[in-house]
């Protein structure tokens, strides 16, 4: 039997990137702060600041978006239950969701349809597994999931 322990900032990856733009805008400001006692020109540091912002906020509202979406419910059921996957990798521990996504949803009277890619990550007991299922959905039947390579 595998040991099966906690793996800590196993999506780090997507942490560290976040952390990194966090600190970047914590330092542009500082910048900024010393700037302003010798009348210089900051305009270039705010404009960074504001572009540092927005990838944060739109890369917050892509995970909570994706998280609260019915496509994410099915990805992590299909892997929850997926014996080839179980097979494959060992006991799954649990899956978590990074802000990489695209997922396109329409209505129309007759239902919704759509298609998408969840990048998600699956912790398992040793290691953990970068996945992108590719999504499809139609009026009829619900979301509808495969594994590519």
């Amino acid at each position: 039997m595998q040991d099966c322990r906690d793996i800590f900032f196993w999506e780090s990856k997507y942490i560290g990137w976040s952390l990194f733009l966090a600190g970047s805008i914590v330092v542009l400001k500082n910048n900024i702060k010393y700037k302003r006692p010798d009348d210089k020109n900051s305009v270039a540091e705010k404009i960074v600041i504001a572009l540092l912002s927005f990838i944060l906020v739109v890369q917050i509202f892509l995970f909570v978006f994706i998280l609260r979406s019915a496509a994410y419910e099915a990805v992590k059921h299909f892997v929850d239950h997926d014996e080839k996957l179980r097979l494959e990798l060992g006991q799954i521990k649990g899956i978590s969701q990074v802000p990489v996504a695209v997922l396109e949803v329409s209505s129309s009277s007759s239902g919704e349809s759509g298609q998408g890619t969840i990048n998600i990550i699956v912790k398992v007991c040793v290691k953990y597994r970068d996945l992108e299922p590719q999504l499809t959905k139609n009026e009829t039947v619900d979301w509808q999931i495969q594994m590519g390579k």
